[in-house]
């Protein structure tokens, strides 16, 4: 591989770790929390790209919690955005969700990994391709003419958890023409025998197996056989296609396994002649990029020690506006899952911000703060969750910005209704500003002590492209996005479709919320004993998501209390027009994109619109509507704030 040393940066050796057998990785010492307390003067920056596997989440934010003390700015390189060793991809997801939000700086390989991470984590990553795994004198010679034809080379060295190399063989041997010689290459270890003695009745194979060699990974192979010529067909579940100069070969099977498509990789041939494709001359710079959220950092030699201090940051006035010459840094706090709604949101609002020029961070120093709140994601009940959030108001970077969710004031248990005022009314005392999502909010925040909230929009969400059409894309539906819950309104449109004629099925796209299967069951309950079909999905990844919203046939936004719906608003960012139930939040996005919702107040309205949409199914596509920034907003209240 080429070096990557550098004059100004010196990498320190894995430190010794007790009881490790020498020549055997183990876990670095550096990701433990105490060590790093320890060594932090030794370090000006920590970088992780792999190793953290054995960690976990609580593990990770001790990790995360050492670095913010000791003044010390994490880089991650996000290789995989889904482990190839697990066959469950929720444990490295959780970790991912604690490094991604903490780093001051991402590293990523490809475009399309990039794009993943800013929509999943509302980060900007750094793109550099995988460096050469082979020599200057390689990637200097012709590449020759081979003797034995067009050959197809299947590599299932040591293959990984995500990997099917037999199903990949077979389908080779039932596609490749007879001109066509195709070599499967097996470590002599228990999976590549396993390989090899699954393939052994495939006439069409040349089957290899032979010693692992240890200098290469299964990673590195698609832009090392790049460089030396060789087109490599990878499968549309990997991100590897954005740093390759050919279209992806391939449909995501079963777990994410790679299935070729018939004679899709014989489409390569025409590559025989060609030389090797030449590779971009680098203009000579003084050193390496700096990561987003590392520039202007000094690096050795010369760098002042860390430990026991923070660097002092000075205070910035705020910037001119997009483009300024002036940086703006935006802590954001939100605790959870990724796939939680208000953290999905202040991961859309951290992408709308960084279009506008300011610097989303996760952890260390900023100029101010935006925390999301609402009771449910910081604590057990909202007492404990008040107490969590006044405690963490106490250690950001002021000036401290709160988005309140789900705000409380009309909830028909009084004396719940009672104790969230209060949890709520202790979250917008710890603030220095208050933000909400629409405008009948505002008068609810008034009444918890907020003075002067400030209503921004919710961004629409971010959408990727569909992958393929879901099972029941035939069938004429009636779909509500998001998490199932009670008051989401599924049971009004299961009635709804037993008015029909035609009996459409009921689609709920997303997952049930924790701790209401019981709902589930009730609903599919209810939809057979009015003899309509109830499809729930499950949780759905973007695509996934993106599909099912283009293959409903009628969208519908039944929730009638919802104080900022993020699942009307995922209608309307993938050119659907849903049927809304009459609620203050769906009045307003109503007026916000007029010709866009169709609002019922009543089930005679509702049914009559159901019957048309059904009648008219291109009356619920079009364009997406034009809505305000969110972006902008949030950057002239951070801007205003810092200019006090």
């Amino acid at each position: 591989m080429a070096s990557l040393h550098h004059p100004e940066v010196v990498r320190l050796p894995d430190p010794p770790v007790p009881g490790a057998r020498p020549g055997v990785w183990w876990p670095s010492p550096w990701l433990d929390a105490e060590h790093l307390r320890a060594h932090a003067g030794e370090v000006d920056v920590l970088h992780v790209h792999f190793g953290f596997d054995d960690r976990t989440p609580d593990q990770l934010r001790a990790l995360v919690a050492a670095l913010e003390e000791t003044g010390v700015p994490l880089v991650l390189t996000v290789h995989d955005l889904r482990n190839p060793h697990h066959a469950d991809p929720a444990p490295h997801a959780a970790a991912l969700d604690v490094l991604v939000p903490a780093a001051a700086g991402l590293v990523t390989l490809t475009p399309g990994a990039a794009a993943r991470i800013r929509e999943r984590w509302g980060r900007d990553a750094l793109v550099l391709g995988h460096p050469a795994v082979v020599g200057p004198d390689w990637l200097r010679r012709p590449r020759p003419r081979r003797a034995d034809g067009f050959v197809v080379g299947l590599h299932a060295k040591s293959h990984r958890t995500n990997a099917g190399p037999v199903g990949v063989a077979r389908a080779l041997a039932a596609t490749a023409p007879p001109e066509v010689a195709l070599r499967v290459d097996a470590h002599d270890d228990a999976r590549g025998r396993a390989v090899a003695h699954a393939l052994r009745d495939e006439p069409r194979l040349e089957l290899r197996v032979h010693p692992p060699v240890r200098r290469r990974r299964l990673p590195r192979l698609p832009p090392g056989a790049r460089r030396v010529g060789a087109p490599v067909p990878v499968g549309d579940s990997f991100r590897l296609a954005g740093g390759l100069p050919r279209p992806r070969h391939g449909r995501a099977g079963p777990r994410g396994r790679a299935l070729p498509r018939a004679g899709a990789l014989f489409d390569l041939r025409p590559h025989r002649g060609r030389p090797r494709p030449r590779l971009a001359r680098r203009r000579r710079r003084a050193g390496p990029p700096d990561p987003p959220g590392l520039a202007g950092r000094p690096r050795r030699p010369g760098a002042a020690p860390r430990r026991g201090r923070r660097r002092p940051r000075p205070r910035v006035p705020p910037g001119p506006g997009r483009g300024g010459a002036v940086t703006v840094t935006v802590r954001v706090v939100a605790p959870g899952a990724s796939g939680h709604g208000v953290v999905r949101h202040a991961a859309a609002v951290a992408a709308a911000v960084a279009a506008e020029g300011l610097v989303p961070v996760g952890s260390g120093q900023a100029d101010l703060s935006h925390a999301q709140f609402t009771d449910a994601l910081w604590g057990a009940d909202v007492a404990a969750a008040a107490d969590a959030f006044v405690e963490q108001a106490r250690v950001l970077p002021r000036p401290l910005v709160v988005t309140l969710h789900d705000l409380p004031g009309a909830d028909p248990d009084p004396a719940r209704d009672a104790r969230r005022c209060a949890g709520y009314r202790r979250v917008v005392a710890a603030a220095d500003a208050v933000v909400v999502s629409a405008g009948h909010e505002a008068d609810k925040a008034r009444a918890l002590g907020a003075v002067d909230p400030v209503t921004v929009a919710l961004p629409l969400p971010v959408v990727v492209p569909a992958e393929q059409a879901p099972g029941w894309a035939g069938l004429r539906t009636l779909g509500v996005l998001g998490f199932v819950y009670p008051g989401k309104g599924h049971e009004a449109v299961i009635d709804a479709a037993a008015a029909h004629p035609d009996r459409p099925a009921v689609v709920a796209a997303g997952a049930v919320s924790d701790g209401h299967d019981d709902l589930a069951r009730s609903l599919a309950g209810h939809a057979r004993s009015r003899g309509v079909e109830w499809i729930l999905t499950g949780q759905l990844e973007p695509a996934a998501l993106a599909a099912a919203a283009a293959a409903v046939t009628v969208p519908v936004a039944p929730g009638r209390t919802v104080s900022a719906s993020g699942s009307l608003l995922a209608w309307l960012a993938h050119g659907r027009y849903p049927l809304a139930a009459v609620g203050a939040y769906a009045r307003e996005a109503a007026v916000a994109a007029p010709g866009s919702v169709a609002l019922y107040d009543d089930e005679d309205r509702r049914d009559a619109l159901v019957a048309d949409a059904l009648t008219r199914p291109t009356a619920t596509r079009g364009p997406v509507p034009d809505w305000p920034d969110a972006g902008a907003g949030h950057a002239a209240l951070y801007r205003g704030l810092l200019a006090r």
